[in-house]
């Protein structure tokens, strides 16, 4: 081989090592860019257990109103009253609980048969039940109740003399409630149980609240 042709051999071995040199670093690494490791991740979150139904949880709360005035040529009636209760959901559907209810009754007229003079009267009413509750197409229920009403009635033969008496009252009927977490709700009752000789409708109409139905 002649010197010209060993002379370019050496100068294209120099070169190529030369081009090479970037890729190499100390002990024939290959040298590259470190990856971008980014932020270190979050922890997974540890699941919380699942929340225990409790007690409380099937339990919503409600009551119905009465305000009302009656009159005549003789005398006039002014109504006044709340009837809260409770319901525990058996079912979601389904609901049983206690229902109470006090009631005042303001009585202004010629109310004693042995005076011609206007008088006034205090009456106060009160009611403790349980009723059973249950929902049907959409936001309608029918609703079965029991109570013992102990109610204020008076003489008007014996100087408007107000005694106390007791009795038992069984309603059915149906209502319709709006829904959401507080709802308004109108009820149609009749009470199986009223007696003949009583001069009030067996009807009653119900309008109320509810909360968490």
């Amino acid at each position: 081989m002649s010197n010209t042709a060993f002379s370019i051999s050496k100068l294209l071995l120099f070169l190529m090592l030369l081009a090479g040199q970037p890729l190499f670093g100390q002990g024939g690494r290959i040298q590259t860019r470190p990856k971008d490791q980014g932020p270190a991740p979050m922890k997974e979150r540890r699941a919380e257990p699942d929340e225990m139904v409790t007690f409380k949880d099937h339990l919503w709360y409600g009551g119905s109103f009465d305000l009302g005035f009656s009159g005549s040529n003789s005398y006039n009636i002014f109504i006044i009253g709340v009837n809260p209760m409770v319901g525990y959901k058996i079912l979601p559907f389904l609901s049983v609980g206690p229902r109470v209810g006090i009631q005042y009754n303001y009585i202004k007229g010629y109310i004693d048969f042995n005076s011609n003079q206007v008088k006034k009267l205090n009456l106060f009413h009160y009611s403790a039940g349980v009723f059973t509750r249950a929902k049907f197409f959409r936001n309608f229920f029918a609703q079965a109740e029991y109570e013992y009403q102990s109610y204020q009635d008076y003489d008007p033969f014996n100087n408007l003399d107000k005694f106390r008496v007791g009795r038992d009252n069984m309603y059915i009927g149906l209502g319709y409630n709006s829904g959401g977490e507080i709802g308004t709700e109108l009820a149609l009752m009749y009470n199986l149980l009223e007696p003949a000789e009583s001069l009030s409708l067996p009807i009653s109409l119900r309008f109320g609240l509810t909360y968490k139905f």
